[in-house]
């Protein structure tokens, strides 16, 4: 798989009220490869590295059918807001992903997406829950036993595992962050 960084693009909308303006969010260094499973720990959710938008995936078809394509239980009748993540999550884990320094797309961001109306919300923390509780049963029926990548799912999905209320891993996650400053 190969991918690079997507400018977020905010200033499509001559006409509309951004309060953000147009970036290029972090992502792992680019011009290099990086073998299974590194980038799991190292990127969005668990690691400083941010997610490629899935309009800067290069894939064969060969990994895609290897890993099983996406997950079916991430839609838009369920929790659809990790659909990208738990698809990176398998790609992480078995193939190798070389990641361009070098922008080629926009991911354009629209306030009703569903990224925008969720963000900050209850809806995020059980869109969260859902993805981190599915990465733990994949993680456990693909047998992985990398006690590196066991450290630091757990050291940040733990609350997600508990029946805890939404607000409750909301205020876990916003001290986790602030620690990891």
């Amino acid at each position: 798989m190969l991918f690079g960084p997507s400018e977020y693009w905010y200033d499509w909308d001559a006409d509309g009220n951004r309060q953000q303006k147009n970036h290029i969010p972090d992502l792992a260094p680019g011009g290099g490869l990086y073998l299974p499973p590194v980038l799991l720990t190292q990127s969005y959710p668990f690691g400083e590295y941010g997610s490629p938008g899935p309009s800067s995936f290069l894939l064969r078809r060969s990994a895609f059918d290897q890993i099983g394509g996406f997950v079916e239980c991430f839609n838009p009748n369920t929790y659809q807001l990790y659909e990208d993540v738990a698809f990176l999550a398998k790609i992480y884990l078995n193939v190798p992903v070389i990641v361009s320094g070098r922008c080629t797309d926009r991911y354009r961001c629209h306030p009703s997406s569903i990224w925008h109306r969720v963000k900050g919300t209850n809806r995020e923390e059980s869109e969260r829950r859902f993805y981190c509780r599915w990465l733990r049963q994949y993680l456990l029926e693909q047998k992985v036993e990398s006690q590196d990548i066991w450290k630091v799912i757990r050291r940040k999905a733990w609350a997600y595992w508990l029946p805890l209320p939404s607000s409750v891993t909301k205020i876990v996650r916003r001290i986790d962050n602030r620690l990891s400053r």
